[in-house]
């Protein structure tokens, strides 16, 4: 991506680049909550331990810049922020002026990047089809919006669409990691979804799982937004 350096890189690497090395003889393995043993899950191939194990890093273990602790921790953090168009920073350019979220991009950047990565290994492992995964930003189309942008209504827009399509992603990831624990340990215990999720169908639900593009449209097109 021009504007700001994030990779287009698989989970492995990302693991290297944003957090501390994990050391499987010094530190604990965090794949033992899901009954590994010795590096290995019981009866299961190491493939599929290595694989799991990178979700559960990317997922808990502190970013090595200090943008967040959790990525949960980030999510909830971002949610919270109330953009305004002052927030965007100007830059002239060709005698115009182009407006950029600049100092928090590549925070928000990093947290979309670590989302679609762990969405689409969950998928991977259960051999879900593209219509059945969540993309939580498709190419970056939302975040490239915040990085170069001539319009800051568009700007302030965007970012309300990635709040809450990182919010959905959250629900979906932690649904994921439910199944995954009753399937390598088949019990009851589950991660609550309540302070994430609402049954009750609402305009917020139909933005987070449509495209960005018509989320975007959706969105422009209220009398509310529209009105401002």
């Amino acid at each position: 991506m021009k504007q700001f350096p994030i990779y287009d890189e698989s989970i492995h690497a990302s693991l290297e680049r944003y957090h501390e090395h994990w050391d499987q003889w010094e530190d604990e393995d965090p794949l033992a909550l899901f009954g590994a043993v010795n590096g290995l899950l019981p009866n299961r191939p190491a493939a599929e331990a290595i694989a799991l194990r990178a979700l559960v890093m990317r997922w808990t273990l502190p970013e090595k810049d200090c943008h967040w602790s959790s990525l949960q921790e980030a999510v909830d953090n971002m949610c919270q922020v109330s953009l305004k168009v002052e927030d965007m920073v100007p830059f002239p350019y060709l005698n115009k002026i182009k407006y950029s979220l600049h100092a928090r991009l590549d925070a928000y950047a990093r947290i979309v990047l670590a989302l679609s990565q762990i969405l689409g290994l969950f998928a991977d492992y259960f051999f879900s089809t593209n219509s059945q995964s969540f993309v939580v930003d498709k190419d970056f189309e939302l975040i490239r919006s915040l990085a170069w942008n001539d319009n800051r209504e568009i700007m302030v827009a965007a970012f309300i669409i990635l709040q809450r399509r990182c919010s959905v992603a959250v629900v979906q990831i932690r649904r994921n990691f439910n199944k995954l624990d009753r399937i390598l340990l088949a019990r009851d215990k589950t991660l609550s979804v309540a302070s994430y999720n609402s049954t009750t169908p609402t305009e917020r639900d139909r933005m987070a799982f449509a495209s960005p593009r018509s989320s975007f449209k959706a969105f422009l097109m209220r009398e509310d937004f529209a009105s401002d």
